[in-house]
């Protein structure tokens, strides 16, 4: 397609010109005026980056970033398509791997990253990079946004189930109609308990569908061996292949799912956010960190109307994404949910809607209406329904 070549130094960075191909006539995934276009986006790009500078151990990023641009200038191009297949079938190799391929297709994070944080991130990530490698600016941003590697992996592993034929409009990636479904480590059917031992390398990942009764809870817990740092995502698929709602946990927090979310089948992403001790250690040879899964099938049991235990309690706003609180309903009702602090101020209020009897689970994310997160204290979940009924919870938060 064609080079971007760096000159000599300004001082802070380094002057570059770039090369195009003269016809694209063969050989290409995208071939003319629209190849042109492109290349030059990206190579343009990379003129951007050697103003900052460039390490070997970057190329990564500089990679993933440039795709990302050449899709933001010419969003109906869509070359980037053809690195894909590749990477969702290699999502078990590092985030920062530089092998000539993987990296291209590693710009779906930043579509995803930049979609969900602002495009503006980009710009300072790069000015990080003048003072630290590329990978250690990656996540240095990830933290700065109250996230860590962990969290966002599993959150951009979530976003890689809802593609192909499961794409929801509006919903994650622009153009995931296009994009090829996941390939799963492995298919598994769950009954009652089960483990599993597997590994995967830092910053990389691994998908497994499980198949459960749709009429029990299910839970997975995941703990590591060594340095590892794993985080888990989830969500339910309908046999239609139509996806639920994404769960996203942070490190070592359980995936939980009720029986009246839980459709037959369970899509759950492993992933290992432990960064490298080096950057300039080749991705492609680190070792692979041990990790063990434990799956627990549980058939629905008869509840009495009201709260069931939160879970978890106690909830820690650093290391669990959110706190689910379970409620049950034994006739049709309104249904409304209050917050309130220990001192009785309002903290959050929420209309569930008109629910039939059964089970239901909402996920508090620790934050008040106005979306800033609430102190370490004692909270209490206060369920009103249309039928006179009330029900109270406590929730202890500690940070």
């Amino acid at each position: 397609y064609g080079a971007t070549v760096p000159e000599s130094s300004n001082g802070s960075g380094l002057t570059a010109y770039l090369t195009v191909e003269n016809d694209f006539s063969e050989n290409f995934f995208t071939k003319g005026l629209d190849a042109v276009r492109v290349t030059t986006a990206h190579e343009y790009f990379h003129t951007i980056h050697f103003g900052y500078g460039f390490r070997n151990e970057d190329l990564f990023f500089v990679e993933m970033s440039s795709v990302w641009f050449e899709d933001e200038a010419y969003a109906e191009i869509n070359d980037y398509y053809v690195y894909l297949p590749s990477f969702f079938r290699t999502l078990d190799e590092p985030l920062h791997t530089a092998n000539g391929w993987h990296e291209y297709g590693a710009g779906i994070f930043l579509k995803y990253w930049l979609a969900t944080r602002g495009k503006g991130r980009l710009r300072v990530l790069w000015e990080n990079i003048r003072r630290r490698q590329a990978l250690f600016a990656l996540e240095q941003e990830i933290l700065s946004q109250g996230s860590t590697f962990a969290q966002a992996l599993a959150e951009f592993a979530g976003w890689c189930f809802y593609t192909g034929n499961r794409a929801q409009p509006g919903l994650f990636f622009d153009d995931a109609a296009d994009f090829p479904t996941v390939e799963y480590r492995d298919r598994i059917d769950v009954q009652g308990e089960r483990s599993l031992t597997d590994s995967t390398k830092a910053l990389s990942m691994q998908l497994y569908q499980f198949t459960v009764d749709p009429a029990s809870d299910f839970s997975v817990a995941v703990n590591g061996d060594g340095r590892g740092i794993f985080g888990l995502s989830g969500v339910s698929e309908l046999p239609t292949g139509e996806l639920g709602t994404l769960l996203v946990r942070q490190a070592l927090a359980p995936y939980f799912i009720t029986a009246t979310e839980n459709d037959g089948l369970i899509n759950l992403a492993v992933v290992n956010g432990a960064t490298p001790a080096s950057a300039v250690t080749d991705a492609r040879t680190l070792p692979r960190d041990v990790f063990h899964l434990r799956m627990t099938l549980r058939a629905l049991e008869a509840q009495p109307a009201g709260f069931l235990a939160p879970r978890p309690n106690r909830y820690q706003p650093d290391l669990h994404a959110g706190v689910t609180l379970l409620y049950n309903l034994l006739e049709n009702a309104d249904v409304h949910l209050k917050i309130i602090s220990e001192a009785g101020q309002a903290v959050l209020e929420e209309h569930l809607g008109r629910r039939g009897a059964g089970l239901y689970s909402f996920e508090w994310n620790g934050r008040n209406a106005s979306g800033e997160r609430i102190a370490s204290g004692i909270y209490f979940a206060i369920l009103t329904t249309s039928g006179g009924e009330k029900f109270m919870e406590k929730i202890a938060v500690v940070r």
